[in-house]
């Protein structure tokens, strides 16, 4: 596994903060860097031709995400989940930034789903969610 470089707005930063920040107080919200996707397989469409799943998960000071803690937000199928987070492990991401330190964040992504095509991710690439873990709702 490759370890992603620092986000370049952190390039300096003397150490990372640990402990997770509210997107409010961030001056980089964490960005897609890279990602690995496997192109779904026919039996998640048995039952549903398509679907969505929206993942919430913690951005790591490295850029990993945090997969143990990922949330199901949303899923128009249960089909669907596994491929979702299967596919949120092979993500990176330019971590967040605070004054110049990199920090972890909360965010949330939307996978889609349909029949003979890739994944796409969906607009906004990475929505930002507050620190609460109560319910999310993404606009």
């Amino acid at each position: 596994m490759v370890t992603p470089e620092p986000s370049p707005s952190c390039v300096n930063s003397p150490e990372a903060d640990t402990a997770v920040v509210p997107v409010a107080l961030v001056q980089r919200t964490p960005t897609l860097r890279a990602a690995r996707f496997a192109m779904p397989t026919s039996e998640i469409f048995r039952e549903a031709k398509e679907g969505m799943v929206l993942l919430g998960f913690t951005v790591q000071v490295d850029g990993t995400p945090d997969t143990a803690g990922a949330t199901v937000l949303e899923a128009s199928h249960p089909s669907f989940i596994p491929m979702a987070r299967t596919q949120l492990a092979g993500m990176r991401f330019w971590p967040a930034c605070r004054d110049g330190i990199v920090v972890r964040t909360e965010v949330a992504q939307r996978f889609r789903y349909k029949r003979g095509e890739s994944v796409q991710l969906l607009p906004p690439p990475l929505s930002v969610l507050p620190p609460s873990r109560g319910p999310w709702r993404i606009p």
